[in-house]
């Protein structure tokens, strides 16, 4: 029995709008103050991903509440981090499908194509520096599971995947865990999305 885990990708559309399809409501409150003003926020929300300040409130006078900064600021940090591994039209088509003004959405747009190299940069260079571990070497066998504490009788088929992780100062660690199938097709597809992003990010 052999296991392939392939991480050719297929594309994959639309993914701000399934990660912020809640979120309309914070996106549309960037319409609170002028298009100049919103202008200057975004950049300065690329500049906190960019390992710059943070933007601050009492510079935008008594705009928004504390609580709608916070998810306004969220919320769009979350846009542009997203489709920093793609394209200008997904942040054009994810503020308008929330229903955000054209002229807010243009904004948005140019922003995010000035300084979508920077942030692509920045995003990588916070990526890499994550963790000096690395995977030296691994193993799987299959089997079933006969019972749970729920069922007398089982028999689901399990994955027990056993790694050897290697941290910066030297030491080897196993990492033994078990998946079931439904885990284990979660898995891939978070691989091929991690993958992605990478590839992307690198292009």
């Amino acid at each position: 029995l052999a296991l392939s885990l392939s991480l050719s990708l297929c594309p994959s559309s639309h993914t701000l709008h399934v990660n912020l399809s809640g979120c309309k409501m914070a996106l549309a409150l960037l319409t609170s103050c002028e298009v100049d003003t919103a202008e200057q926020l975004l950049h300065e929300i690329v500049d906190s991903l960019v390992a710059k300040p943070q933007p601050r409130l009492t510079e935008f006078g008594k705009t928004w509440t504390i609580a709608d900064w916070r998810s306004l600021v969220a919320v769009y940090k979350k846009v542009f981090t997203d489709a920093s591994a793609s394209s200008a039209e997904d942040v054009t088509d994810v503020l308008t499908e929330a229903g955000v003004a054209g002229d807010y959405v243009a904004v948005a747009g140019r922003v995010f194509v000035a300084r979508r190299d920077e942030l692509r940069a920045a995003l990588l260079k916070q990526t890499a520096a994550i963790g000096g571990a690395q995977l030296i070497d691994f193993d799987w066998r299959q089997k079933v599971a006969v019972s749970s504490d729920s069922l007398a009788t089982l028999q689901e088929p399990l994955l027990q995947v056993s790694l050897k992780v290697g941290g910066t100062d030297g030491e080897v660690q196993d990492v033994l865990f078990e998946l079931s199938r439904s885990e284990l097709q979660d898995l891939i597809a978070k691989l091929e999305a991690a993958n992605k992003a990478v590839r992307e990010l690198k292009a």
